[in-house]
């Protein structure tokens, strides 16, 4: 009997102690499950956060290149006599780009009152940079050398009979031909002065150019400081070619982050060491991973905390960046462009073979375009190559505690700790990074091949291109590439020429511009607009709306930036992986090089060698204000600061709060198709459609979901994959066992 009761006991103990260790079990593999699936959420959040930031320093991108355009397109050629300055004159046609023709006049039509009996419109066809000294919003004085295509001569009667009185008088009017025709090439050289700024300035408030230009000793360099001082105003600011190439390295610095190589065997004691080197922003996606499944499972069921283990398990690399690293989860194409900007030049005879008249002999000062080329291949975007798939993926192993693992029990039962796997992915998704464009989006073909051919002759190649963006909508403006799209259009630059005054006020002409004013006015240039919508992810806030009711509640989750209409994120300029990150001054020379290149050749040797060493030393001392978080609006050289899109500045002292920015006068509702989009039609990112609600807010940015383990493996994609997922035994093995 007593055999049978220990037999008995024996049964009932075996089968007690394996219902407990299979509950122990099965409740250890769903905490290490979870664990993996935070990890995976964990390290995918980190990347959506990425893209999405990359996402909007790409928009921030177009948008410097849409302030370079209302630089080009409305500050420098405002002065000239066909710009639109009045309601009636913003139609959607084509602007004529004449100094002396009107809205409505096309080439040769004669010019009434004329300034000189037969005067005929001319058209340049190009937009030709040409301002005054006046720095107004367009002025009438008679003494506008921006609305004229041809400044005659004095004529200097020569008499026979020479007296004392009448070669007084000679000699008298040849000094103001002298000075005329002298004050005629200074014309021009104020002009190309302003493009060379607008394109390459790296100095944002000047100060460095004067200071370099006042020490220089040569007459031309004194030139260049006394055209300087007139054109302070309007040149201060970040030139558009090193601002996009700084935004560019933010970028590739993220981009860097996010392509950072996967690492396995990660335990506490390994990922405390790896986020206390180096730059710790590359190592946030494994930290944030690890820590989100160490701290989701309890002591309970896994005893020893350093016998957890993780593995990321990430594609292998694919192809290699521009800087020798490895690309494994996201390839950026950069959208590189190349135009020709137009500055009107004031000279004698044919336009590019311009001659002075002899010496003591009166011509007509001629008005007429030069071609500067940027032909250094300008990035003004990227996009994210589709077939290179950005995930994350981790497996998690970790020994659990079997019920009866230690004593005599265990002894008996040769029971023992079993290690665990876990595998779990996620995926970025619901955004952009893009679109994919070309050049046809960016420039229009120049019409006029007459002023490049006078380049060619000079040795100076031309790119045929001018610079331009769309406005309307996909559908009725694909590009900008007709006479009369984008920026072409009489009825955008009317809009865009408004915006120097208060939104709900008209500007009057001939209005002093101010600092204060043109500022306003960039902002409403680089607002969103129609065609951008569904094509960029755009960051915005949702402000209130009129009138107060529920459909126009802020969405109150959609705040990404302050009161002052700014947003911060970590985008270093160069990772601290990179150099320690530093640029020396052999790398600043390089990229001064690399900006410029033959250009400033192209501006008529405009660009002394006193200019160019103040471009160096004006890049060097942003860099140097960026680490001290001083650079343009406030950004620094790890955090980049962005400036509300959607709605007016709060710096602006004309504007009692922040409202959406519109192009219109409420009297004239011209503009009402490139009016820019208020912040909820501009939230279109990911719009989940099955919440009506989240529907009418939308959303921006990346969200993140989990997919299934084998989609990202050869053999579970579509073939489309370039950087599947891949498998190593120990996962080959387990593929075969996982049912999800």
């Amino acid at each position: 009997m007593s055999v049978l009761i220990a037999s008995l006991s024996l049964t009932f103990l075996l089968f007690f102690a394996f219902v407990v260790n299979v509950g122990v079990l099965v409740n250890a593999k769903i905490n290490l499950q979870n664990a993996a699936d935070l990890a995976a959420y964990a390290g995918a959040s980190v990347q959506a956060r990425q893209l999405t930031n990359i996402s909007y320093l790409n928009y921030e991108m177009r948008r410097a290149y849409k302030k370079f355009l209302f630089r080009y397109y409305v500050v420098g050629n405002m002065a000239q006599q066909a710009h639109p300055t009045s309601p009636g004159e913003a139609t959607r046609t084509p602007r004529l780009w004449s100094p002396n023709g009107r809205v409505g006049q096309k080439a040769g039509d004669p010019i009434t009152p004329a300034i000189r009996p037969g005067e005929k419109v001319v058209d340049f066809q190009v937009p030709s940079l040409c301002v005054t000294v006046q720095s107004q919003t367009q002025t009438t004085t008679p003494d506008n050398p921006c609305k004229v295509a041809e400044i005659g001569a004095i004529n200097i009667p020569r008499n026979t009979l020479q007296t004392a009185i009448t070669q007084t008088a000679e000699q008298g009017m040849q000094l103001l031909e002298n000075i005329r025709q002298q004050g005629c090439q200074a014309l021009g050289a104020l002009n190309t002065q302003l493009a060379f700024y607008w394109l390459y300035n790296t100095d944002p408030t000047l100060k460095l150019v004067e200071d370099k230009l006042s020490r220089a000793t040569t007459p031309q360099d004194q030139q260049k400081k006394d055209l300087l001082t007139a054109l302070k105003g309007l040149a201060q600011g970040l030139g558009v070619v090193p601002k996009e190439l700084l935004t560019l390295s933010r970028i590739d610095t993220i981009a860097r982050y996010l392509n950072e190589p996967g690492r396995t065997g990660l335990t506490r004691q390994t990922v405390g060491q790896l986020i206390s080197t180096g730059d710790a922003a590359s190592k946030e996606r494994t930290y944030q991973a690890f820590q989100s499944a160490f701290n989701t499972l309890g002591d309970f069921a896994f005893e020893d905390p350093e016998s957890i283990q993780m593995d990321e398990l990430l594609p292998a690399p694919v192809d290699t960046d521009q800087n020798g690293l490895s690309i494994t989860l996201l390839k950026l194409h950069p959208i590189n462009v190349g135009f020709d900007i137009y500055a009107s030049l004031m000279g004698y005879g044919n336009c590019g073979t311009f001659t002075p008249p002899p010496p003591g002999q009166s011509a007509s000062c001629v008005q007429c375009p030069i071609a500067i080329p940027v032909n250094i291949s300008l990035p003004v975007g990227v996009f994210k190559d589709p077939a290179v798939k950005t995930f994350y993926s981790v497996r998690l192993k970790a020994p659990a505690k079997a019920f009866f693992s230690s004593g005599i029990l265990g002894r008996l039962f040769a029971s023992q700790d079993l290690t665990l796997t876990a595998y779990a992915a996620a995926t970025p998704f619901g955004s952009r990074v893009g679109p994919e464009l070309n050049v046809d989006h960016f420039t229009r073909a120049a019409r006029n091949d007459g002023f490049c051919n006078g380049l060619n002759q000079l040795g100076q190649g031309c790119v045929g291109r001018v610079p331009n963006l769309p406005l309307l909508d996909a559908t009725t403006e694909s590009t900008a590439n007709a006479p009369g799209m984008g920026w072409d259009s009489n009825q955008a630059l009317w809009g865009f020429w408004e915006r120097f005054a208060p939104q709900g006020t008209q500007l009057v002409s001939g209005q002093l511009l101010t600092g204060e004013s043109l500022l306003r006015a960039y902002q409403a240039a680089m607002a969103p607009n129609p065609w951008e919508l569904g094509q960029y992810n755009i960051p915005v806030s949702d402000l209130p709306q009129a009138p107060s009711n529920l459909a126009n509640l802020p969405d109150e989750f959609q705040h990404n930036f302050n009161a002052r209409g700014q947003m911060a994120f970590w985008a270093p300029i160069r990772s601290k992986d990179v150099n320690n990150g530093i640029f020396d001054k052999t790398e600043i020379q390089n990229l001064i090089q690399s900006m410029t290149g033959n250009a400033t050749q192209a501006i008529a040797n405009q660009a002394s060698d006193a200019q160019k060493q103040a471009l160096i030393a004006g890049l060097d001392a942003y860099i140097q204000a960026l680490r001290e978080g001083k650079g343009e609006d406030g950004e620094g050289f790890n955090v980049v600061r962005l400036v509300d899109p959607a709605n007016t500045r709060a710096d602006d002292s004309r504007v009692a709060t922040r409202t959406a920015i519109t192009l219109d006068p409420p009297a004239t509702p011209l503009l009402t198709q490139i009016q820019p989009s208020q912040a909820r039609q501009v939230k279109s990112s990911f719009v989940p459609s099955r919440d009506s609600d989240l529907f009418r807010l939308g959303r921006t940015g990346y969200s993140v979901k989990f997919v299934p383990l084998n989609t990202l493996t050869q053999k579970g994609s579509t073939g489309t994959l370039r950087n599947p997922l891949p498998k190593d035994a120990e996962l080959q093995q387990d593929l075969e066992a996982l049912q999800h």
